[in-house]
């Protein structure tokens, strides 16, 4: 078995980032923090060192490849079995590490920031995140497979959340829900969602945050979406200013999706590994691709992906139309207090910002 240290040192820096889509420091730096990692260490004691496993959990992310096709991954001529264990083991470990490197800070700080990007950038005010919610192909689970087919097309999915800033970062991720699950109800469920009514609970009354995303949403206070029907040039310029701000998130799934191909539904068919294992490869993945804007590592958007991302575009249009921005709102809740404060919110933003 080829040392993978020495590997590392005699294989150009462009292409390790080509075949592996991290640097030659990414690489180690996560070899190191997750030696430690239980399911690392057994491996590690079997004689597979955590760099070992980090390279061909790599290369799997990196292109999608089926797990007998990754045995001579770095010349390591490894077994299927080891293959096998290291994307798992590696999977695990790195995911385990979403609470640190995925995780929405509420330090008024760090927000401010985040709000500052996204109106120096599309001109929205008092964003704190842009939100949608994107499918990911895996293979028909045993059990319960019909939860698990996708709304807007065929196969079996995980509808992932995603919230991101203006740097393409995600902020926040939420990574168990099966493809028949709308993004509404992922984000009423969501941590997050409570999370962040706790903070805007705590601020002065005249604080302004909240999320952006699409008619896919309910719009409420802390959840502004476009108008279905803009008149006038307030209205008109709310859109265009949500609209390229939410862009960021559909641009940060699609350099994700891209980079990693594992997740992207036209490479192999999908995650090949049970609904478990392929909820730690989107975890991992979102871990790595974090690093990598940090890092600054550069990859371009693919032509599949833009093309799978369009049309999911194109689909939550379609029912936005068919069903109008009140969404799923009775006549009789329609002017309950939480939704009538959404509204009488969006409209005081269009007031104040788009005047």
């Amino acid at each position: 078995m080829r040392d993978p240290k020495k590997y590392l040192n005699d294989t150009t820096e462009s292409d390790i980032i080509n075949l592996y889509r991290l640097d030659k420091h990414g690489i180690q730096y996560f070899a190191d923090r997750i030696r430690n990692h239980p399911d690392v260490a057994k491996s590690t004691k079997a004689g597979l060192s955590s760099e070992t496993q980090v390279l061909v959990a790599l290369r799997y992310y990196a292109t999608g490849n089926s797990v007998i096709s990754l045995k001579n991954t770095a010349d390591l001529k490894l077994s299927h079995g080891s293959v096998f264990n290291a994307i798992k083991n590696v999977s695990s470990a790195l995911c385990s590490l979403l609470r640190e490197d995925v995780a929405y800070s509420f330090e008024e700080s760090e927000i401010s920031e985040i709000q500052q990007g996204f109106f120096e950038y599309g001109g929205f005010p008092c964003c704190m995140g842009a939100i949608d919610g994107t499918m990911i192909k895996i293979k028909a689970p045993p059990i319960r497979e019909d939860v698990y087919v996708g709304r807007k097309t065929d196969g079996h999915y995980l509808n992932v959340q995603f919230v991101c800033d203006v740097k393409l970062r995600f902020l926040d991720a939420v990574i168990k829900y099966p493809g028949s699950v709308t993004d509404k109800t992922i984000w009423s469920m969501c941590g997050l969602n409570e999370k962040l009514g706790g903070f805007l609970t705590s601020q002065e009354r005249c604080y302004r945050g909240y999320f952006i995303g699409d008619s896919g949403y309910n719009q409420r206070a802390k959840m502004m979406i476009p108008l279905l029907d803009p008149v006038g040039k307030k209205e008109l310029s709310y859109n265009k200013a949500h609209k390229k701000c939410r862009c960021c998130v559909e641009r940060s799934i699609g350099v994700y999706k891209s980079r990693f191909r594992c997740l992207c539904k036209q490479s192999g068919g999908g995650i090949q590994f049970d609904v478990e294992i392929a909820c730690t490869i989107i975890g991992a993945c979102a871990v790595l691709h974090n690093y990598c804007r940090v890092r600054n590592i550069p990859f371009e958007v693919a032509t599949d992906v833009a093309a799978d991302i369009a049309a999911d575009i194109a689909v939550d249009v379609a029912v936005d139309i068919a069903h109008p921005d009140i969404d799923d709102v009775s006549d009789e809740d329609r002017y309950n207090d939480d939704v009538a404060t959404g509204y009488r919110a969006r409209q005081e933003i269009i007031d104040a910002y788009f005047a």
